[in-house]
């Protein structure tokens, strides 16, 4: 079965865009239909332990069908020891991941591929303690009984900054028929059946997840399955990421956006048709994005429908868009995806869409807050700044994430052009209260608004209080008496390993620099504050 790719979400109009879903904090209480059991964990670990070096292989080769948000395709896997490599189709869109030499990677629909830097541990921590629990003690694992269907011992996993789990192992086999396992945005059930014999190894044939909504169903059944036949090297190489997805002019060196700031927003018009539209250059975006009312105007034909939930629940798309133009630049069939939202920032502006990680990563920008303008460079002509301090960013999730200093604290921040101002997230809030230490300006702000403040997002709304911490540090400089955002609710915006944003308010004293290609954004402290 392949490894599911990330749901890739959005935008919280008038506050903020991100690549992941946040929601409200889900149902952590262990699964019904569990009963006591007279055996002890030991003894079903030495089972488990005893079907897994069974059904040890080398190599292993796997091909499927699968349906996936309604959309039917095809899956191929070739994996070898740690390594794999799985190719998808899915309404004819082909999509990569995989792993090799340690790295971790994936390649979307626009054939752009990311390198990623182990961001979401938290379901490898899980699996790492039941796997490895001879060499911690069985530390985090707990056996708190048995089912009866399916017929199972269930293992709850609860380790230090792993996910929440509980794996149902057969009673026979031992072989894991169920896992249900919590997110912040989700509780996801996967169940494993159809198992089968090959060359003495035996594995599920057929593969269902599910997190209670019938449009995020996704479902995989096997087809063919080979362990231990010869692998090449080439089999499992990286693919090359997509050059051509934004088509420069021939000879140009650099190309001015048509684009305006707004607010602290970068309004950009986006040609599509013989329509101009305005979208929100967003970097905290991980794909580009079309309001769905916009594309169904368009005659565009929309599939893969998901329900996600960012301040609310909301209907998620994908559509494919013939031809984009942006001033003299161009971009040919691009795979967007659509939400129904609009935003005003004065008369006549009514942003329909976010230009986020698709467009930027094939482009180098400069964004220059101060005179209101945006410039795009061919990413192999791009030179970095020699007066610009460099900050070290992974874009794992098609947002750019920095590391920061909230207080003594170490986090890491999103640099969001499509945030209002920095924003930091309740879970960490909740876990370093002494970080967010109030110095005065947030409760004096809280005082002129007796009625709290709200921020109006994709399908809902958010709660936050403005609070003054006495040191921010970013990229080797410190902040003295930093205002901030805190969200306060847990509606939106719990994440597991992203702690913040930096948005406008604290952009617009930069000119930026956004170099994908070499994993980097450079500041140069604007001349006037």
């Amino acid at each position: 079965m392949p490894i599911s790719r990330p749901l890739f979400a959005f935008i919280c109009v008038g506050l903020l865009a991100f690549p992941l879903v946040g929601s409200a904090a889900q149902d952590d209480t262990a699964p019904s239909g569990i009963v006591p059991t007279t055996a002890t964990l030991d003894q079903v670990l030495a089972g488990y332990d005893k079907m897994r070096a069974a059904n040890h292989w080398a190599t292993r080769v796997e091909s499927g069908n699968e349906i996936v948000f309604g959309m039917k395709g095809s899956y191929h896997e070739i994996s070898s020891g740690d390594d794999y490599k799985n190719s998808e189709t899915l309404n004819g869109l082909s999509t990569q991941d995989g792993q090799l030499d340690d790295r971790s990677w994936y390649q979307n629909e626009n054939g752009v591929v990311v390198i990623q830097h182990n961001l979401h541990p938290e379901s490898e921590i899980a699996t790492s303690a039941l796997i490895h629990h001879a060499n911690n003690g069985n530390a985090g694992l707990t056996l708190v009984g048995e089912s009866a269907s399916p017929a199972a011992y269930v293992i709850e996993i609860h380790s230090a900054g792993g996910r929440h789990e509980w794996r149902f192992l057969d009673r026979t086999s031992y072989q894991l028929v169920r896992l249900v396992a919590v997110y912040p945005d989700k509780r996801e059930t996967t169940a494993f059946d159809d198992f089968r014999k090959v060359d003495g190894i035996v594995e599920p044939w057929h593969v269902h997840k599910s997190d209670g909504r019938p449009q995020n169903e996704q479902d995989f059944v096997t087809t063919s399955l080979r362990f231990n036949v010869p692998v090449q090297s080439s089999d499992l190489e990286i693919p090359l990421s997509s050059d051509n997805l934004v088509l420069f002019p021939p000879g140009a060196q650099t190309v001015r956006l048509p684009a305006k700031i707004l607010n602290n927003d970068i309004v950009v018009t986006v040609t599509i048709g013989d329509r101009g539209y305005d979208f929100l250059l967003d970097s905290g975006a991980g794909e580009i994005l079309l309001d769905g009312n916009v594309a169904n105007k368009l005659g565009l034909t929309m599939f893969g429908e998901s329900v996600q939930t960012d301040a609310g629940t909301h209907e998620h798309k994908q559509a494919i868009v013939p031809d984009m133009r942006i001033g003299s630049l161009d971009m040919k069939n691009v795979v967007v995806g659509t939400s129904t939202f609009t935003q005003r920032e004065e008369v006549g502006t009514e942003i329909v869409g976010l230009l986020g990680f698709d467009f930027i990563a094939n482009t180098a920008l400069k964004v220059d807050y101060q005179n209101g303008t945006v410039d795009a460079v061919p990413p192999l002509l791009f030179v970095p700044p020699a007066d610009g301090v460099g900050l070290e960013a992974s874009w794992d999730d098609g947002s750019p994430r920095v590391p920061v200093q909230v207080g003594d604290t170490a986090g890491n921040f999103i640099f969001d052009t499509g945030a209002f101002s920095a924003v930091v997230f309740l879970r960490f809030a909740q876990a370093h209260p002494d970080a967010l230490k109030d110095e005065g300006e947030g409760s004096r702000l809280s005082s002129e608004i007796p009625f709290g403040i709200q921020s109006t997002g994709v399908g809902g709304s958010l709660s936050m209080k403005p609070v003054q911490i006495k040191q921010f540090a970013v990229g080797g400089v410190n902040y003295q008496d930093f205002l901030m955002w805190e969200i306060t609710d847990n509606r939106g915006f719990n994440y597991e390993d992203i702690d913040g944003l930096l948005g406008g308010e604290f952009l617009k004293y930069f000119t930026v620099y956004f170099d994908y290609k070499d994993n980097h954004i450079y500041l140069i402290r604007n001349t006037v504050r």
